[in-house]
């Protein structure tokens, strides 16, 4: 199955469906996400859409919030 490119990310096993980037590695489960939580795993590379990556997390935010003073649970 080939993923359209604003849904770019292919959920992995079994699964048919497709996310979008912003979705991948962003450190939390939702809707829009892949069902076995697979879009949070082997997240030590940061998507390009948020290349940096928090420490001790699999979560990664964009660049512009990294010391904003802001907290990004």
């Amino acid at each position: 199955m080939h993923c359209p490119s604003k849904r770019s990310f292919k959920c992995p096993g079994n699964n048919t469906k497709c996310i979008n980037m912003k979705f991948v590695c962003d450190g939390r489960p939702n809707s829009f996400a892949c069902p076995d939580g697979g879009d949070e795993k082997n997240c030590d590379i940061c998507p390009s859409v948020r290349s940096y990556k928090c420490p001790d997390s699999t979560k990664c935010i964009d660049m512009k919030y990294v010391c904003d003073g802001e907290s990004r649970d």
